[in-house]
């Protein structure tokens, strides 16, 4: 009679050998956009392999930043590093050209620095963008990860996500990055529910304390939720003016780029 307990048996592999990749590529098949955060543990357990073998896969991925770990829970989510992986398939399908060409007419207009940003099941990520084109513009790597609660397109991504995504999220520890940002869960609420009414999203210096930003949702067929475009602008020239003079042509282009996608 078997041991219900027993653990997995491996077979060692050579380092990098093709059994070693078909196990990394195992585990980040397990992440999805209805379970983004996953233990060490639990994928040890989905893949049937040893923990101490996970960790090591975990590991190697953190470093190639195709997974990180999760500062509040300590838990694993793919990282920005797929980005990169992602841009040729983006290209294939036209969506990288069409993106890129909205950015540069709306940076065009705005001269501010311009992007657009993908949910990754718990917070926007920066996949494209165009620098403004004034002297002093804020910049950000792609890949970047911004929190949903906190900034302009982690906030419009999260309020048009999946309500049970969006009450993970905010009953989640949520830090407070500067003294603008918000981590009442009922005013959290409240900003969502506005800014799934104007499709439009504001972070007065919440995340970086100098940057302010405004975002937008785009969609594709079915209404599906594509990703968002952001404007990031230096706080010292964020005023409620400039935030009012950006909303109608962020928004006019996040339409624009969401009937171009629905029609693909």
């Amino acid at each position: 009679m078997s041991d219900s307990t027993e653990k997995p048996v491996e077979r060692a592999d050579p380092p990098g050998g093709v059994g070693a990749v078909k196990k990394a590529l195992m585990v980040l098949g397990c992440f999805s956009g209805a379970e983004p955060l996953l233990s060490v543990t639990e994928l040890a357990r989905r893949v049937g392999l040893h923990k101490s073998s996970v960790s090591r896969i975990v590991a190697t991925l953190e470093e190639a930043q195709f997974v990180e770990r999760d500062p509040a829970s300590g838990m694993i989510r793919l990282g920005g590093g797929l980005v990169a992986l992602a841009a040729p398939v983006m290209e294939n399908f036209g969506l990288s050209e069409l993106v890129r060409n909205g950015l540069q007419e709306l940076a065009a207009t705005t001269q501010e620095t311009c992007s657009f940003n993908i949910w990754d099941g718990e917070a926007a990520v920066s996949i494209e963008h165009v620098r403004g084109s004034h002297p002093v513009s804020h910049y950000a790597p792609l890949g970047l990860t911004k929190p949903a609660w906190c900034t302009a397109t982690g906030k419009v991504l999260l309020a048009f996500a999946p309500d049970k995504v969006m009450e993970r999220v905010v009953a989640a520890p949520l830090v407070k990055y500067t003294e603008a940002t918000l981590t009442d869960i009922d005013a959290i609420r409240a900003e969502l529910r506005t800014v799934r009414t104007l499709n439009f999203a504001v972070n007065r210096g919440e995340f970086y304390p100098d940057v302010g930003a405004v975002a937008s949702a785009v969609r594709g067929k079915g209404d599906r939720l594509i990703g968002a475009v952001g404007i990031t602008v230096p706080m010292y020239r964020f005023t409620e003016e400039k935030i009012l003079f950006l909303q109608k042509p962020l928004t006019t282009m996040a339409e624009f780029l969401s009937k171009q996608l629905s029609a693909m």
